[in-house]
């Protein structure tokens, strides 16, 4: 199976910003430390770079599509990678924000995340 979670991203500042591609992202572990992440096109070569201006207050939204209990390749006989707590995300032009992974979920093959662009709002 898969899970999928929307990263919804909000322009806070009071000046029009603008995002482009993919997001940015790191899983981490319940003390922060990195755990491996692998993040790839969810449709390689479609809509990954598209530019989206956000006025303040308007927001955009990626997605994030992983296993969390398929396992890859060298995982075979075990869970798939420690369990997931937080997750890192940077926007490309800045800006980062850590968010909770509720509930704690292991990201089988090797921390792969399939990520899609931000759309336009």
């Amino acid at each position: 199976g898969n899970i999928v979670y929307a990263l919804r991203l909000t322009n806070m500042s009071s000046k029009t910003c603008t995002v482009t591609g993919l997001p940015s992202v790191t899983l981490l572990a319940k003390d922060r430390q990195r755990l491996p992440t692998h993040a790839i096109a969810a449709q390689p070569g479609a809509m990954t770079a598209v530019l989206v201006t956000l006025r303040h207050g308007q927001r955009t939204r990626a997605t994030a599509r992983f296993s969390p209990d398929v396992p890859g390749a060298g995982e075979m006989g075990r869970q798939c990678e420690p369990k997931s707590w937080w997750l890192r995300v940077a926007a490309q032009g800045g800006g980062t924000t850590t968010v909770a992974v509720t509930p704690p979920t292991p990201v089988c093959e090797h921390g792969q995340l399939q990520l899609s662009a931000y759309g336009t709002p």
